[in-house]
């Protein structure tokens, strides 16, 4: 108990210690994550989802953890790769997730050798598991392997003391576990 006492005093000193800049990208990227999940329409949900992982690129920048920020910007350019699935063959192919692992793991390495961030491989191996899981089409699978996404990112988020990033992922934890267990329950009815 005593370590996740210290984890969360450390986490409330980080967020009080931040900028305002930080404290309002941070929290604004959270209400728009957030709130893509309350939305039905695909487009809306797309645009809200592409401003909140703008607002964590800028957020992790003005944080100076280089590696959340280029993961992000990554993964708003794979959202507008992945939505186009259905309308043009090459989004098909099996190359595209490996395209975006590769250029997850390259920007990992770069901000670990150009931006010392020591802790890049959390994001990067969240990212793999979500390029991975999001190019299914499957949404049950999709659910089940970005679950794994997400311890990853809390860590990582945790040490960069982003409380709106460690409440947002924890909050994408658990409604994809309840859409998991919803999904199920609504399959064997």
């Amino acid at each position: 108990m005593e370590v996740i006492r210290n984890i969360f005093v450390s986490l409330i000193d980080h967020f009080a210690a931040m900028t305002l800049p930080e404290k309002l990208t941070g929290i604004l990227a959270m209400i728009f994550c957030i709130s893509a999940f309350l939305l039905k329409n695909r487009k809306a949900i797309l645009v809200v989802q592409l401003i909140g992982m703008g607002l964590w690129t800028v957020h992790f920048f003005l944080l100076h953890q280089y590696a959340g920020a280029a993961m992000n910007g990554i993964a708003a350019i794979r959202g507008l790769v992945y939505v186009q699935r259905g309308r043009f063959k090459w989004t098909e192919s099996r190359i595209i997730p490996a395209v975006f692992i590769v250029l997850f793991i390259g920007a990992g390495l770069f901000t670990f050798f150009y931006g010392g961030d020591n802790n890049f491989w959390l994001p990067v191996i969240a990212m793999t598991i979500t390029s991975i899981g999001l190019f299914f089409k499957d949404e049950q699978r999709v659910r089940l392997i970005s679950l794994f996404s997400s311890p990853p990112w809390i860590v990582y988020n945790a040490l960069a003391g982003s409380i709106p990033a460690v409440i947002t992922e924890s909050l994408v934890m658990l409604a994809t576990f309840l859409g998991l267990v919803i999904y199920r329950k609504k399959k064997n009815s």
